[in-house]
């Protein structure tokens, strides 16, 4: 069963950016979640003025979502 990853960032502008990752494979690890996160502070590719991960959680249709 695939997962979906949501991941919440504080911005500069006070506002928060959610990113929702779909498809991710059930043996996706925090390390994994993490890296991405890093890539995602060093580098905003959406240019949103993320700052830091504030939130995130793994989903899947079975089961109740759980905070990273």
């Amino acid at each position: 069963m695939e997962h979906t990853i949501l991941l919440t960032f504080d911005t500069v502008m006070k506002k928060p950016f959610r990113l929702r990752l779909a498809g991710a494979k059930p043996a996706t690890t925090v390390e994994e979640i993490k890296a991405l996160v890093q890539l995602m502070v060093d580098h905003d590719p959406f240019h949103t003025g993320i700052i830091k991960l504030s939130q995130a959680e793994l989903q899947n249709s079975s089961e109740s979502a759980y905070v990273i």
